[in-house]
């Protein structure tokens, strides 16, 4: 178990390849493709006030939007 979570050899065993659900890289795919990156920046930036010309978001989902109901005439 130390060799697993803290050990030296830990970096091989990264938490999403654990289960033995198929391909680590896959899986960073998918985790990436559903974590909604752009839309978060985009939130992130309306709480700060950021304001930035000519930045266009794509998002395969608006369930965000939806959720929030966040003002999208800006983009």
């Amino acid at each position: 178990i130390e060799n697993m979570t803290m050990g030296r050899n830990a970096v091989g065993y990264l938490t999403e390849s654990m289960h033995g659900a198929g391909s680590p890289q896959a899986q960073r795919i998918q985790i990436a493709r559903q974590m909604q990156l752009g839309y978060k920046k985009k939130l992130a930036k309306n709480l700060a006030k950021v304001q930035e010309e000519g930045e266009k978001t794509l998002e395969n989902s608006d369930y965000f939007n939806r959720v929030f109901k966040l003002d999208n005439s800006k983009e």
